[in-house]
Formats: structure tokens, C-alpha cells, sequence
């Protein structure tokens, strides 16, 4: 798809000529478009919001583990929390004029709301231009349904994350976005040890407690978020952050030994079972 392409060639942190890289770079002369200036500024309301559990700057974290994954040494609880403290406050500010840098944003990576954002953005552009009675958009496992209709997803086991696995529940999403973040399929591996790719930034440490988060919001940019902070907490603590949400919010957290707890919205989605004829 065209838009794709043209938002993609915004917000990419792997194109060294989008936009978001010369902005990071303070290569960008000028104002920031209307879209860059969308993901930043959800960016921190959402980095401010949740205290920094989620937190475009992770990726200083992400590093380290990389290099203590080529050294095979765990890094010291000293040093990540020496990097956890570097990386606590935003990067920049949102001001009426744009935009604008505090200290170093060359590290910045909004990879966990982006490509939700992207959906959004892209499925208003098509629905403006095109009378479609239903549109879905799923790019690598982030989707949003728009118009008649629902859409059946199936989410992927984590512990069984094969083509032909069955799934670990089915959902029916309408007018909505579904996103999920997994521990299983990356990380690193240090003297035997595995270590999840999913990384707490308020502590610089790889979380365990769960396998996957998977969230039904009303936008794709938000479901994408919320499963990035929901791969974070605690299921309970997540759980209860959703329920504060303004917007109803589902979410199925399922932990490395199968169990999962959802919330009524999630419940709600699910297939109701078909009901036979009525006995005379």
C-alpha cells in the first residue's frame, strides 16, 4: 500500500533519510510533519502515563544486554540500574510549536507504538478516500478492524509458537485494534541462561513472569502500547491499569506455565457458542 509506504518512510528508525531518523539526529530543518508530530506526542503521554514502563529509550538497555550476551557476564545489578536511572526522564518536550529535544534523542525508538499508529493512520487515509463497508489491516500481528462486521483472530500459543499449533484463545475484534507482545521467539542467551528481549526500563532487567500480553483497544496505536506495557507488569498490576483506561480495553496475559487471566472485555469478545432449537 502506498500510505504504508509513505508512513513508513516517517517513522522508520532503519531508513536513515526518515524522517523520525533526521529528527532524532537533529539533522531535520523545519517543523515536523502532522504524523511525526502525532507519534511523539503520544509517545510521551504514554512514557509519562505509565511511569515509564514504557519508554522509547529502552533501547540503551537493549544494547547492553547484547554486548553481555557477545561477553557471556550478566551485567551487574549496579550497572543497570546506574543505565535504568539514565534513561528515566523523556528526551524532549511537546510544546504548541512542535517538538523539541531536552538532551540526546538519537537512541529514541517508538518500534512499540509505530507500527500501531501506522495502522490507524493508514486505515483513515484509505476509508477517506474509498467507501468500504469493511477494511482490516494486519501488518506483522498488529490489526484493526474497521466497519461492518467483526473479525475472528486467533492468538498465537507462546509456548507452542508453530503455524500449525492450535491457538491459545480466539477473539472476535469489531471497530478495533489487537496487538500482542511476546518473551518467546527473542532474546539472549549468557552462560546457559535464557534472557527475555522484553526488558523493564525502570530496572534495566529482562522480565519473566509472562509469555505473551495480547490487547484489544479501540485504535491500533494504543492496543500496541498497552501490550508493550502489559509485557511489562505484573498481570494483575496490568490488568489494573487497563481497567483505569477511559477507553474499554481487553486483554489475555498468559504466563510461561500456560495460565491466563483475562478481563471482561476480553471475555466479551470471545465466540458465544451457538444455540441449538428449542426443546417443545
Amino acid at each position: 500500500m502506498i500510505e504504508i509506504s509513505r508512513l513508513e518512510s516517517i517513522f522508520s528508525i532503519y531508513q536513515p533519510a526518515s524522517e523520525l531518523s533526521r529528527w532524532r539526529s537533529g539533522a531535520l530543518d523545519g517543523p515536523v510533519s502532522v504524523e511525526l508530530n502525532s507519534l511523539l506526542t503520544l509517545g510521551l503521554e504514554w512514557w509519562e502515563r505509565s511511569d515509564g514502563v514504557f519508554n522509547p529509550l529502552v533501547g540503551t538497555l537493549t544494547d547492553r544486554w547484547r554486548r553481555a550476551e557477545a561477553e557471556q557476564i550478566v551485567p551487574s545489578p549496579d550497572e543497570l540500574a546506574d543505565l535504568a536511572g539514565s534513561i528515566r526522564e523523556p528526551s524532549y518536550a511537546v510544546a504548541v510549536d512542535g517538538p523539541r529535544p531536552t538532551r540526546d534523542c538519537s537512541t529514541l525508538n517508538f518500534n512499540a507504538l509505530a507500527k500501531g499508529l501506522l495502522i490507524d493512520l493508514a486505515v483513515d487515509a484509505v476509508t477517506a478516500d474509498y467507501d468500504l463497508r469493511t477494511l482490516v489491516v494486519n501488518i506483522g500481528g498488529d490489526l484493526l478492524h474497521r466497519g461492518e462486521g467483526a473479525s475472528a483472530v486467533h492468538v498465537e500459543d507462546p509456548r507452542r509458537p508453530y503455524d500449525n499449533a492450535s491457538p491459545v484463545d480466539t477473539v472476535h475484534i469489531s471497530n478495533a485494534g489487537l496487538a500482542t507482545s511476546g518473551l518467546t521467539k527473542r532474546g539472549v542467551r549468557i552462560a546457559g541462561r535464557w534472557f527475555s528481549h522484553v526488558i523493564d526500563p525502570r530496572n534495566g532487567w529482562p522480565v519473566d513472569q509472562i509469555a505473551s500480553a495480547s490487547v484489544i483497544c479501540p485504535s491500533a496505536a494504543i492496543a500496541d502500547v498497552v501490550a508493550t506495557i502489559a509485557s511489562v507488569l505484573p498481570p494483575t498490576d496490568s490488568l489494573n491499569v487497563i481497567a483505569s483506561l477511559p477507553d474499554p480495553c481487553g486483554c489475555l496475559v498468559v504466563t510461561p506455565d500456560g495460565s491466563a487471566m483475562t478481563n471482561h472485555v476480553w471475555d466479551a469478545a470471545r465466540p458465544q457458542p451457538s444455540r441449538g432449537p428449542l426443546a417443545d
